[in-house]
C-alpha cells in the first residue's frame, strides 16, 4: 500500500508538524522520479514506498516457508497444468462429477383401505297406488365415488331406483332406472310402502348388476315387476324369496310377514338421472327417457 505524509502551510511560510518548525523559503527538494514538487500547494504529499526493501528484511523473517492456507495452486486455471475440462455436458471428456445425494422423500400417508363390506343399502320396495301394487328395487349408495348398478352409474351420496315396465311407458318395455323416484316426487307420492333392505358388500352389488345386465325384459304374467325386483334381492344376498311368486300383492303379504317397513326413503332425483336399459349383457347402455314415460 502507499502512504503519505501531510504538512500543514501557515501565513508566515513555515510548516509545523508535532511541533517542529521547517523553513520552507529552501527549495524544494526533488521528487524520487526527478521532477521538481510543484509550487503554490497548500497541502504537501510525498508518496510513501510500496513495499520495504528486501534488504532491509530481516533473513529469519525471508526463510519462512510460504503459507498458501490450503490452496493448491495447481488446482488453479493459471497453472498450465490445469486441466482443460470441456463445458458440455455431453462431451465424452467432461467429468464425471459425482451426483449429489438426493433428498429422501416424505413418506406418503397410507390410503385409508376401502369399506368393501358396507358398500351400499339394497331395498326391495312395494307400493300400492293403483288397482295392482308395483314391486321395484332400490339402490343407495354408501361409497364416496360413483358405483354402478346394472347399466346406471349411481353418484356417490345418492340412489337409484330400478324397475322393470311395460305397459305404462313409451319408450319400450324393460328396465327404467329413476322412475318410480321422479314419479313419487314429480307425480304421486307413493302409498302403502312395503319395504325390506339390507347394507350388502362391492361383491353383493357385482352380483345384482349382472343380473340387472341380462333381464332387460318384461312380460305382465311372468317376468313382470316382482320377478325382476325379487332377482335383485336375491341375487345381493338378501333372505331369499320365491320368485316364482309373481303377483304383486302376494309378493307385498311375503315381504310383511319377513318384518317389512314403511319408509322407502327416495331422495331427489334429477329429470335427466330418469333413463331406461338399452340391450343386454356387457354391451347394454342407458338412455334418457322421453316425457310419454314419465306420467
Amino acid at each position: 500500500m502507499s502512504g503519505c505524509l501531510t504538512m500543514a502551510v501557515f501565513a508566515d511560510g513555515e510548516v509545523y508538524e508535532d511541533g517542529i518548525s521547517y523553513d520552507m523559503s529552501a527549495p524544494a527538494p526533488e521528487s524520487p522520479d526527478g521532477t521538481d514538487t510543484p509550487d503554490g500547494d497548500s497541502i504537501l504529499t510525498q508518496d510513501a514506498p510500496d513495499a520495504i526493501p528486501e534488504t532491509d528484511v530481516p533473513e529469519a523473517v525471508r526463510s519462512e516457508p510460504e503459507v498458501n492456507f490450503g490452496i493448491d495452486v495447481r488446482d488453479t486455471p493459471d497453472d498450465p497444468s490445469y486441466p482443460d475440462y470441456p463445458d458440455d455436458p455431453s462431451d465424452p471428456d467432461y467429468p464425471d462429477y459425482p451426483d449429489e445425494p438426493e433428498e429422501p422423500d416424505e413418506p406418503e400417508e397410507p390410503e385409508e383401505p376401502e369399506d368393501t363390506e358396507h358398500y351400499a343399502r339394497m331395498s326391495i320396495i312395494s307400493n300400492w297406488n293403483s288397482v295392482v301394487p308395483h314391486v321395484f328395487f332400490h339402490i343407495e349408495n354408501l361409497t364416496s365415488h360413483d358405483i354402478t348398478v346394472g347399466a346406471y352409474t349411481c353418484p356417490a351420496g345418492q340412489s337409484v331406483s330400478a324397475g322393470s315396465f311395460g305397459m305404462s311407458v313409451s319408450d319400450g318395455a324393460g328396465i327404467y332406472y329413476n322412475l318410480e323416484k321422479y314419479r313419487n316426487e314429480y307425480k304421486s307420492p307413493y302409498r302403502g310402502i312395503r319395504r325390506l333392505s339390507k347394507v350388502i358388500s362391492k361383491s353383493d352389488l357385482e352380483n345384482v348388476t349382472k343380473f340387472m345386465l341380462r333381464s332387460n325384459v318384461f312380460d305382465p304374467l311372468i317376468r313382470n315387476c316382482s320377478w325382476f325386483a325379487t332377482g335383485c334381492w336375491n341375487a345381493g344376498g338378501g333372505d331369499r324369496l320365491p320368485r316364482v311368486v309373481v303377483l304383486p300383492w302376494i309378493m307385498r303379504a311375503l315381504m310383511s310377514a319377513r318384518g317389512a317397513d314403511s319408509s322407502a326413503n327416495l331422495t331427489h332425483v334429477e329429470r335427466d338421472q330418469v333413463m331406461r336399459q338399452v340391450g343386454r349383457g356387457s354391451s347394454a347402455t342407458v338412455k334418457v327417457v322421453s316425457g310419454g314415460s314419465l306420467r
